[in-house]
Protein backbone atom coordinates (compact mmCIF):
# COMPACT_ATOMS: atom_id res chain seq x y z
CA UNK A 1 0.00 0.00 0.00
CA UNK A 2 2.78 2.15 1.22
CA UNK A 3 4.06 2.04 -2.65
CA UNK A 4 0.78 2.46 -4.30
CA UNK A 5 -1.12 -0.82 -4.64
CA UNK A 6 -4.23 0.48 -2.96
CA UNK A 7 -6.37 -1.40 -4.79
CA UNK A 8 -4.10 -4.27 -5.28
CA UNK A 9 -3.51 -4.86 -1.84
CA UNK A 10 -7.09 -4.82 -0.99
CA UNK A 11 -8.27 -7.07 -3.47
CA UNK A 12 -5.14 -9.77 -2.23
CA UNK A 13 -6.35 -9.14 1.44
CA UNK A 14 -10.22 -9.87 0.65
CA UNK A 15 -9.01 -13.07 -1.14
CA UNK A 16 -7.10 -14.33 1.76
CA UNK A 17 -9.78 -13.96 4.25
CA UNK A 18 -12.31 -15.41 2.21
CA UNK A 19 -9.81 -18.63 2.42
CA UNK A 20 -9.63 -18.53 5.89
CA UNK A 21 -13.09 -18.28 6.28
CA UNK A 22 -13.72 -21.18 4.37
CA UNK A 23 -10.69 -22.84 5.60
CA UNK A 24 -12.12 -22.43 9.65
CA UNK A 25 -15.74 -23.12 8.41
CA UNK A 26 -14.49 -26.88 6.71
CA UNK A 27 -12.69 -27.93 9.78
CA UNK A 28 -15.87 -27.34 11.84
CA UNK A 29 -17.30 -30.67 9.76
CA UNK A 30 -14.59 -31.54 8.02
CA UNK A 31 -15.29 -35.34 7.27
CA UNK A 32 -18.47 -33.92 5.60
CA UNK A 33 -17.33 -30.42 3.89
CA UNK A 34 -14.03 -31.74 2.32
CA UNK A 35 -16.14 -33.94 0.36
CA UNK A 36 -18.56 -31.36 -0.54
CA UNK A 37 -15.64 -28.77 -1.19
CA UNK A 38 -13.68 -31.68 -3.56
CA UNK A 39 -17.01 -32.58 -5.42
CA UNK A 40 -17.88 -28.76 -6.23
CA UNK A 41 -14.40 -28.94 -9.09
CA UNK A 42 -17.30 -30.97 -10.94
CA UNK A 43 -19.51 -28.17 -10.92
CA UNK A 44 -17.26 -25.66 -11.72
CA UNK A 45 -15.95 -28.19 -14.64
CA UNK A 46 -19.60 -28.18 -16.08
CA UNK A 47 -20.15 -24.55 -15.41
CA UNK A 48 -16.83 -23.25 -17.35
CA UNK A 49 -17.38 -26.18 -19.99
CA UNK A 50 -20.85 -24.71 -20.74
CA UNK A 51 -19.52 -20.93 -21.12
CA UNK A 52 -17.04 -22.12 -23.44
CA UNK A 53 -19.23 -24.44 -25.57
CA UNK A 54 -21.81 -21.14 -25.62
CA UNK A 55 -19.19 -18.35 -25.88
CA UNK A 56 -16.40 -19.76 -27.39
CA UNK A 57 -16.88 -23.20 -29.43
CA UNK A 58 -14.28 -22.29 -31.37
CA UNK A 59 -11.87 -22.95 -29.32
CA UNK A 60 -10.30 -26.32 -29.48
CA UNK A 61 -10.25 -27.61 -25.73
CA UNK A 62 -8.85 -31.17 -24.78
CA UNK A 63 -11.40 -32.74 -22.31
CA UNK A 64 -13.56 -35.35 -21.80
CA UNK A 65 -16.95 -34.18 -22.51
CA UNK A 66 -19.20 -37.18 -21.15
CA UNK A 67 -17.34 -37.76 -18.28
CA UNK A 68 -17.32 -34.10 -16.90
CA UNK A 69 -21.18 -34.61 -17.55
CA UNK A 70 -21.25 -37.99 -15.64
CA UNK A 71 -19.84 -36.14 -12.67
CA UNK A 72 -21.54 -33.25 -12.56
CA UNK A 73 -24.97 -35.53 -12.35
CA UNK A 74 -23.51 -37.60 -9.67
CA UNK A 75 -22.92 -34.44 -7.85
CA UNK A 76 -25.09 -31.81 -8.79
CA UNK A 77 -28.26 -32.32 -6.28
CA UNK A 78 -25.66 -31.77 -3.25
CA UNK A 79 -25.53 -28.08 -4.13
CA UNK A 80 -28.73 -26.05 -4.55
CA UNK A 81 -26.39 -23.10 -5.78
CA UNK A 82 -24.47 -23.69 -9.13
CA UNK A 83 -22.10 -20.87 -8.58
CA UNK A 84 -20.98 -21.71 -4.51
CA UNK A 85 -19.44 -24.67 -2.84
CA UNK A 86 -21.35 -24.73 0.50
CA UNK A 87 -24.72 -24.23 0.48
CA UNK A 88 -23.87 -20.80 2.43
CA UNK A 89 -22.55 -18.25 1.79
CA UNK A 90 -19.58 -16.53 2.89
CA UNK A 91 -21.20 -14.50 5.24
CA UNK A 92 -23.31 -17.10 7.10
CA UNK A 93 -20.59 -19.14 6.79
CA UNK A 94 -18.22 -16.44 9.15
CA UNK A 95 -21.14 -16.09 10.95
CA UNK A 96 -21.23 -20.20 11.90
CA UNK A 97 -17.00 -20.13 12.11
CA UNK A 98 -17.62 -17.19 15.06
CA UNK A 99 -17.20 -13.92 16.19
CA UNK A 100 -14.05 -13.31 14.80
CA UNK A 101 -14.29 -13.99 11.65
CA UNK A 102 -17.79 -12.91 11.33
CA UNK A 103 -16.04 -9.05 12.58
CA UNK A 104 -13.05 -9.75 9.69
CA UNK A 105 -16.12 -10.55 7.15
CA UNK A 106 -18.19 -7.60 8.52
CA UNK A 107 -15.12 -4.88 8.47
CA UNK A 108 -12.41 -6.48 6.40
CA UNK A 109 -13.93 -8.56 3.59
CA UNK A 110 -16.71 -6.08 2.84
CA UNK A 111 -15.16 -2.86 2.96
CA UNK A 112 -12.34 -4.38 0.32
CA UNK A 113 -14.93 -5.50 -1.94
CA UNK A 114 -15.25 -2.07 -3.21
CA UNK A 115 -11.58 -2.51 -5.16
CA UNK A 116 -13.06 -5.78 -6.36
CA UNK A 117 -16.45 -4.67 -7.52
CA UNK A 118 -15.46 -1.44 -8.19
CA UNK A 119 -18.11 0.35 -5.91
CA UNK A 120 -18.77 4.32 -5.67
CA UNK A 121 -16.00 4.50 -3.11
CA UNK A 122 -13.30 2.71 -5.28
CA UNK A 123 -14.21 4.65 -8.73
CA UNK A 124 -13.91 8.18 -6.98
CA UNK A 125 -10.61 7.62 -6.10
CA UNK A 126 -10.15 6.55 -9.82
CA UNK A 127 -11.63 9.67 -10.74
CA UNK A 128 -9.97 12.01 -8.09
CA UNK A 129 -6.57 10.51 -8.98
CA UNK A 130 -7.41 11.36 -12.96
CA UNK A 131 -7.92 14.46 -11.81
CA UNK A 132 -5.09 15.38 -10.00
CA UNK A 133 -2.71 13.55 -12.85
CA UNK A 134 -4.02 16.07 -15.30
CA UNK A 135 -4.09 19.07 -13.49
CA UNK A 136 -0.22 18.83 -13.11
Amino acid sequence: MINGYEEDSQAHLRILLEQAITLLYILLNPEERIQQYNDYCYVDQHNTMAKVEKYRPFYEIDYDKEEIIQNYERVKDKFKSKNRWSNKNLREMAKEVGKEAEEWYEFIYSWNSSYVHSDIYSLKGVFEHESLETSL
